[in-house]
């Protein structure tokens, strides 16, 4: 018997059904990207009620379309993910520092997020184009679905998967955030690399309020959502925000915990965090439209989830505690499944329940719409855990012996 064949772990029942866990090193992380995840399906049980019309308290729409900001969060979370990444592939690399050294690590960056993300998006994608609903898109749509493009459709809504224009942003970050993380590599001072991600930070609301300029004030709210949400352009700060955080904590780690040890300081960070969110919830009649968005859609949501994250890598508190279960690890670990399936599951399955609930039965909309969210996350779960069985533990293997 060879020795790699020695090295195989034997086949059991309990290993073919485990989870290939996320790396841990920060759990209350993990407990975040499930609040994020909580966040962004609330907002779509509500979007999907309202479409079949059954959304008639007029005080809890309002409410769930005012917590919005999950997806911030997802990008402030994968910009760390992989700005850490990155880093660390830095250190290990410092021996061959040769162009084409670096170029090796590159590709096997690119090669190993690929097979972490392109198999089940390419499966949903092309499972939902072929099923028997689905309605008839054109030949350019599809193929720039295919491309990674959605968020660059004249009008991202008409997509198959138009909730794929964030995994449109964070692919296109991933295709740049190297070159990123090699620019700033050569600024030796830590501090002088930081200050770089800082400016390209505000570079973003730069571009923002660029673009608005010339229409300052004429804009109507689809423009404003099509022009400025989903595109990449207009929304990389919360990645470079997750990247800066990175930089931070590799660099700087053992000062951040002194540094949070003091009271005070913690108090600034959740104040901070409190102050973003509350300019975050002003109501709708309350706030400049057009000027609010501009800000909100990455630089206050930038702004609350460093001063949040922060806090809960640099003191152990009791709600770093708490977001660091262990159980939250197992759901994070399968929530790019859930994100790609649970519009799919909440049309297909949960609205018509949902439907029968409010119609048929007569329940409260209030009881209608928790037991939506909650069944929601439940059966978007289930699903994405099946697909991690099949195809994101398979391939993950593929990657870890193509480019371990």
């Amino acid at each position: 018997m060879s020795e790699a064949a020695s090295q195989t772990p034997p086949f059991t029942l309990r290993r073919a059904l485990s989870l290939n866990l996320l790396q841990n090193r920060y759990p209350a992380l993990h407990g975040l990207r499930v609040l994020a995840i909580f966040t962004v399906l609330q907002v779509h049980v509500t979007a999907i009620l309202k479409a079949a019309g059954l959304m008639t308290d007029l005080g809890l729409q309002t409410l769930s379309e005012m917590v919005w900001y999950g997806m911030d969060l997802f990008f402030v979370l994968s910009g760390f993910l992989i700005g850490s990444m990155l880093l660390h592939n830095e250190q290990k690399s410092t021996e061959d520092a040769s162009p084409r050294g670096r170029a090796a690590g590159l590709w096997r960056f690119w090669k190993r997020r690929a097979f972490r993300t392109f198999p089940l998006y390419y499966l949903v994608l092309t499972a939902l184009l072929v099923a028997p609903a689905a309605p008839p898109r054109g030949p350019g749509t599809t193929l720039l679905e295919y491309l990674y493009l959605t968020n660059y459709l004249p009008n991202v809504l008409t997509a198959t998967m138009p909730w794929a224009w964030s995994l449109c942003v964070e692919e296109h970050f991933y295709l740049l955030v190297p070159f990123l993380v090699l620019g700033v590599s050569v600024v030796r001072r830590p501090w002088l690399r930081l200050a770089a991600l800082g400016l390209l930070w505000l570079s973003c609301l730069a571009v923002r309020l660029a673009l608005w300029q010339p229409r300052a004030g004429s804009w109507t709210d689809a423009e404003l959502f099509l022009t400025f949400y989903p595109r990449t352009h207009t929304r990389y700060d919360t990645l470079v925000v997750g990247v800066a955080l990175a930089f931070a904590q590799h660099h700087y780690e053992p000062a951040l915990r002194r540094v949070f040890a003091r009271w005070w300081v913690r108090l600034g960070a959740w104040a901070v965090a409190l102050g973003c969110l509350l300019y975050l919830m002003i109501p709708p009649p309350l706030r400049p439209r057009e000027t609010w968005c501009l800000y909100a859609w990455g630089s206050v949501t930038g702004v609350m989830y460093a001063a949040l994250v922060l806090r809960l890598l640099n003191h152990p508190g009791v709600l770093t505690r708490l977001l660091g279960h262990r159980y939250f690890l197992y759901l994070a670990t399968l929530g790019y499944g859930v994100y790609l399936v649970h519009l799919p599951v909440m049309a297909y399955v949960i609205a018509p329940v949902s439907r029968w609930l409010l119609v048929t039965r007569g329940w409260a909309l209030g009881r209608v719409w928790w037991l939506s969210l909650f069944g929601l996350f439940a059966a978007s779960q289930a699903v994405a855990y099946v697909l991690h069985l099949l195809v994101e533990k398979p391939m993950l293997a593929v990657r870890d012996r193509l480019a371990p």
